[in-house]
């Protein structure tokens, strides 16, 4: 194998890398519902309140960099650094714009939101019910669950979440990840009554992006829909580039989805992260590879 992977480098050329548009993909690899509602922090919402969760400098991606604060609202959906006058999210819910450099629905229109599950969502008198956050150091990321919230009138209940990996970057990591346990009840029917997407909004970088608006059947229980780019590097999510294409096993498969990246200059491919696709990335992909994968 060292042998081939050496001619192979000296055989390489360089190839350019590009920035790709946002985009939510479904049922990232080794993603998951992970339950916080007794471990986390309940920030006591009422009806239709919010409330600010702060993170630190390390607790972000470049998405979402920290140090900053999250306005997190009761109706479903949470904003980021939120200027105080734009901090309600409304019981109606909208249409979430796709494309860049639009005003959106939700904190004024401006600024970035992660918008899970955008309703009219109840509070109740059982602490159990609940919108909770953790920041959590073993899985590096920050957590917030709607928890059994009541929705409608025939005693549904909806429970999801958002985590915000911390760390990944704009070569096209994971952001945000939405994910489902509780929405295939009458009232909630996969997403009949949720907003579901991004707001990047006017002073973003980038572009909105709308999954379902009032659609039955967007979502399921066990969903996740990961916002990534249109073509994600799930290696980076899981921090091996010997398994390239996520499915949590080092094998030929791997070869060939880095060779196809790798041939188009695609961004993925930059696997030693020095901003192009070269000789470099094949020998920094081969390494861990020839050896079954990382330590």
């Amino acid at each position: 194998m060292r042998t081939f992977i050496n001619a192979l480098v000296v055989a390489l050329c360089a190839c350019g890398a590009m920035a790709q548009p946002l985009t939510f993909v479904s049922n990232e690899p080794g993603s998951g519902f992970i339950d916080i509602s007794g471990t986390g922090t309940p920030l006591l919402l009422g009806d239709d309140g919010v409330a600010q969760v702060a993170v630190g400098p390390a607790q972000g991606n470049d998405l979402f960099p920290g140090p900053g604060v999250w306005t997190v609202g009761n109706n479903g959906g949470m904003g980021f650094n939120i200027p105080p006058n734009n901090q309600a999210l409304p019981a109606g819910n909208a249409l979430i714009p796709s494309g860049a450099g639009q005003l959106g629905p939700t904190f004024g229109g401006i600024q970035q939101a992660l918008l899970p599950g955008w309703d009219d969502e109840g509070d109740s008198l059982d602490p159990t019910e609940d919108v909770f956050f953790l920041i959590d150091p073993v899985n590096n990321m920050l957590i917030v669950q709607w928890n059994q919230l009541p929705v409608g009138n025939v005693g549904d209940k909806t429970t999801f979440q958002v985590q915000v990996p911390f760390g990944s970057s704009l070569l096209c990591g994971v952001y945000a990840r939405f994910i489902y346990t509780n929405v295939e009840n009458p009232t909630v029917n996969g997403g009949a009554i949720f907003s579901i997407g991004y707001q990047d909004g006017e002073l973003g970088q980038n572009n909105s992006v709308n999954v379902g608006f009032n659609v039955p059947n967007t979502v399921q229980n066990g969903t996740v829909l990961s916002l990534t780019c249109q073509r994600p590097c799930f290696w980076q999510t899981i921090g091996c580039p010997a398994d390239y294409d996520g499915d949590l096993d080092t094998d030929s498969d791997d070869v060939v989805a880095f060779f196809g990246d790798w041939d188009q200059g695609f961004i993925c491919a930059d696997v030693d992260r020095d901003g192009d696709t070269d000789a470099d990335d094949v020998a920094a992909f081969f390494a861990p590879w020839d050896n079954g994968g990382c330590a």
